[in-house]
């Protein structure tokens, strides 16, 4: 009796032993990642959440200040998904970006040695029904990943949170985005690069939801090695779903707005440049209104393609590119293909590319 008593302190006595180097390792791994906080700043932190978490936990206090703590970094956690998180907003280097009423800022999903750098992105709380569209589109190809969302009070007033994949280099357009920085991309990655967003469209629409403000700074787009190729492995999606609608009759023609904001945000991709109804020069009133210039500019090109084709019966890839992008920018919102059988033309063309 006295020996099984002695085994079971010993035992007991190792795994308290073990229990800070774990603590230790996992410090370390999340040091790797960012570099900021100190090994042991970031031990005080992993300490706090293996011991102390819970008892917020229990009292329903999900968003956890540092002057609530006195830890370097503020705690998060989500009780739907029980996901921890430890913000990383206090370096200026850790803003991803903003947009609209959105804060976007790097943290860390902690999942011990195996935690990741993902995006929070922070808003106030408007009643809107974002989080419950995102969670409703979850697990679909296209669409943004997002690992958690909470809500409470800050200052009086409510915010919301998701966090989300930290897509790199990030945005398609808008101020950030990579289009805006020198990014070039090879016909074929734009050609996947639509794929997936139709893609995205798709069961964006499949499933009920009107997006509702398609660009391209709300189009992201993460780049990676391709394990096979070593080449670049390229993945897009669509995200903020801030004025999306859902659980409501969504007619045609409203559809086909996601059509032509999408056509937009191609047409950035593929000439690398703002359609002109959306350029500062239109917007300062210095030209037409955008019916006008749909009809002098795309209509003109697209009638140019149809044209060739008709005498030719043969257009280049690149041509066939440009004239599904235009017919997604038809002037006659009935004309505009739906998001399916884009989708199937840039898996044809994709094909044509392969050989």
């Amino acid at each position: 009796m006295i020996k099984i008593l002695f085994t079971i302190l010993l035992f007991s006595f190792a795994a308290l032993q073990a229990r800070p180097g774990s603590l230790e390792e996992i410090s370390r791994a999340i040091y790797a990642l960012q570099k900021d906080t100190s090994v042991a700043e970031m031990l005080r932190i992993v300490s706090f959440i293996e011991t102390d978490l819970h008892t917020y936990i229990a009292k329903k206090r999900y968003y956890l200040p540092t002057e609530l703590t006195t830890l370097p970094c503020a705690i998060e956690y989500d009780p739907v998904t029980e996901s921890c998180f430890i913000h990383l907003e206090t370096k200026k280097k850790n803003t991803i970006g903003s947009g609209g009423e959105k804060y976007v800022t790097k943290s860390i999903f902690y999942k011990g040695t195996a935690s990741e750098i993902v995006a929070r992105c922070k808003q106030t709380a408007k009643g809107s029904s974002e989080i419950e569209i995102i969670r409703h589109l979850q697990g679909l190809e296209g669409i943004v990943s997002m690992y958690a969302a909470t809500r409470y009070m800050e200052s009086s007033r409510p915010v919301e949170t998701l966090f989300c994949k930290w897509y790199k280099p990030g945005a398609l357009g808008g101020v950030g985005g990579c289009l805006n920085h020198g990014m070039q991309f090879t016909l074929p990655e734009k050609v996947g690069i639509a794929c997936d967003l139709l893609v995205g469209l798709e069961n964006i629409h499949a499933h009920g939801v009107l997006h509702g403000d398609i660009t391209a700074a709300n189009c992201f787009v993460h780049i990676s090695k391709d394990p096979i190729t070593n080449g670049r492995k390229i993945e897009a999606v669509i995200g903020d779903f801030g004025k999306s609608r859902w659980g409501q009759e969504i007619t045609p023609d409203l559809y086909a707005s996601d059509i032509f904001d999408m056509g937009c945000a191609l047409y950035k991709l593929y000439y690398n440049k703002t359609v002109p109804w959306q350029s500062e020069e239109y917007l300062a009133g210095f030209a037409g209104s955008p019916a006008a210039v749909i009809e002098a500019i795309v209509k003109k090109r697209r009638d140019e393609i149809l044209n060739k084709k008709s005498k030719t019966n043969t257009l280049s890839i690149e041509e066939e590119f440009e004239l599904t992008i235009l017919y997604m920018l038809h002037e006659d919102h009935a004309k505009r293909p739906d998001s399916t059988i884009l989708k199937n033309n840039f898996i044809v063309l994709s094909n044509k590319l392969r050989g």
